[in-house]
């Protein structure tokens, strides 16, 4: 007969066989399992007595017997692949002995075609392994101030979809993703991790308690000055105090180096520091101060934000203009922009990337109707509109 697993398989041709394997079925209904989990199957309406025996069997991906149950139909112990399971009813007295862990399940029993025997469809199931949890921790206190540390972890493993965390984080979150989280010095966190297949992982996280700072900063400030940002601080106390960083960054996570300033090293007086980012970008900024000691340990500094306003307006020429058109910036503005043109009723005319130059951006607007258009200007940071005419 065609076996759905096995093919062509031969037919019992000695006379009546009363081996049946009957249906069978996963217990949990799930394919997938966790490596250490157990598979559980279970069988209905198969034939055992007498000369008939009944067992489960797995197999892996070539065929082989990898485990054998007798009984319960529970397979535990099984390392981590593809396998399918069978629910196998035989004539004992046309084999010799039972199914043996190891041997071709195909050769040694079901090509036997004058044997009595009964084989259901397989059921492929996963062992899948276990779940890898990858986590770090911060050496010392991230703020002294706030006294919390920084730990980082992220999971991978067991189903590689989602996780879900439960203790003291609730939340669910992919494979791979970085969960990053502040907990306060001198404390305990326990966190339940566990998959769709079942894998679980718990994981343990001890604080101690912060180092406290060889500077003590009573400010951290700036302003917008026609110059750039100036950023300013103060400190009562300093103890082996090296220098001073300042970073700006555009997104408030990625930030990059300004300054330095040299510190006092040891001082018990108040001590005024500053410094200029002459560099300041239009728009938003953000800036972090560190302090660096002597033995190389960086204690930060609570970060501040500085909009810098540049001008949004530009000039437009000829008025009216009929070929080209001539965009002049009050800022001698320079790289990539997108341009952009609309209509009086606010459609959307034409798009394109395109470079400024020293303050000044050549558009052909030729194929443009008569009428009156808004042109809008865009850089990484800021955005410069107006209008012009085209006769």
């Amino acid at each position: 007969y065609n076996d759905a697993d096995f093919g062509c398989v031969p037919v019992d041709t000695v006379g009546p066989c009363g081996a049946e394997s009957g249906e069978i079925a996963l217990v949990s209904n799930s394919a997938v399992v966790c490596n250490g989990s157990a598979i559980s199957v279970t069988a209905n309406g198969f034939a055992e007595g007498g000369d008939i025996d009944h067992i489960f069997l797995l197999t892996d991906q070539n065929d082989i017997i990898v485990a054998i149950s007798v009984n319960s139909g529970v397979f535990t112990g099984i390392p981590f692949g593809q396998y399918t399971v069978y629910s196998f009813s035989y004539d004992v007295t046309d084999f010799s002995g039972m199914p043996v862990i190891g041997q071709d399940f195909f050769a040694n029993y079901l090509a036997n075609g004058q044997a009595c025997y009964d084989v259901s469809d397989g059921i492929p199931v996963s062992i899948v392994q276990g779940l890898n949890v990858a986590a770090d921790i911060s050496e010392d206190c991230i703020d002294d101030g706030e006294g919390v540390f920084m730990v980082t972890f992220s999971v991978s493993g067991g189903s590689n979809t989602t996780y879900t965390l439960t203790g003291d984080v609730n939340q669910t979150v992919s494979s791979g993703q970085e969960i990053t989280l502040l907990i306060p010095e001198l404390s305990n966190y326990a966190i339940d991790i566990s998959d769709p297949t079942g894998c679980t992982e718990s994981v343990f996280i001890v604080t101690g308690g912060c180092s406290k700072s060889s500077v003590e900063l009573i400010e951290f400030d700036g302003r917008v000055a026609k110059e750039g940002n100036l950023l300013f601080w103060a400190t009562a106390t300093e103890e082996n105090s090296k220098y001073f960083q300042i970073e700006r960054s555009l997104d408030g996570t990625n930030f990059e180096l300004v300054g330095t300033v040299e510190a006092a090293n040891n001082s018990n007086t108040l001590r005024e520091y500053s410094l200029m980012d002459a560099n300041a970008p239009t728009g938003l900024s953000y800036y972090r101060l560190s302090e660096v000691d002597l033995d190389g340990k960086v204690t930060y500094a609570d970060v501040i934000s500085l909009e810098r306003r540049g001008s949004t307006t530009i000039s437009i020429s000829p008025v009216p203009a009929k070929g080209d058109i001539q965009v002049s910036f009050v800022e001698n503005l320079e790289g990539d922009v997108q341009v952009r043109m609309f209509d009086v009723a606010g459609k959307l005319i034409r798009q394109v990337a395109t470079q400024v130059s020293a303050g000044q951006l050549n558009l052909d607007i030729k194929d443009l109707a008569t009428g009156t258009y808004f042109l809008n200007v865009t850089t990484e940071n800021q955005t410069y509109s107006s209008k012009f005419i085209k006769e």
